[in-house]
């Protein structure tokens, strides 16, 4: 840390964020999706040595207030995330058809997905290095 408040804050830098809205279509265009009972994770592979994460809540969710409050639960779990599993562009969207779940279920449910991903980016990695060990995957 070099003395910047800025640093000491443990919300987002502006590199871990999906900030424009052509980043967010490009990984729901080209991502890849997975599913747990109350979200869908959708994510991309990206050419950057660090996650950048998103949000996407849509009216169907519901009104401000909701979208909102839901938005700031899935922030706080993302936040706790750790960051060692690079290089990919991660939106988390509600489904829209269930209800709101508690904060620990839904902290719960990011972590199950984020897992998956770390390890999908393991196997990548390790198929790359060993390609002997994955022919039939």
């Amino acid at each position: 840390m070099n003395g910047n408040p800025r640093e000491s804050r443990q919300g987002f830098e502006k590199r871990h964020r999906l900030l424009r809205p052509g980043e967010f279509q490009k990984v729901f265009e080209q991502g890849r999706r997975k599913s747990s009972q109350f979200l869908q994770m959708v994510f991309l592979s990206n050419d950057l040595s660090v996650n950048r994460f998103g949000i996407s809540v849509g009216r169907k969710f519901g009104g401000a207030i909701r979208r909102n409050w839901f938005k700031r639960q899935i922030r706080e779990s993302v936040r706790k995330l750790p960051r060692e599993c690079g290089g990919w562009d991660i939106v988390f969207c509600p489904k829209s058809k269930v209800g709101i779940p508690e904060y620990t279920r839904l902290d719960q449910e990011i972590s199950w997905l984020y897992q998956q991903l770390k390890r999908r980016n393991e196997i990548a990695h390790h198929s790359e290095k060993h390609p002997e060990c994955h022919q039939g995957i």
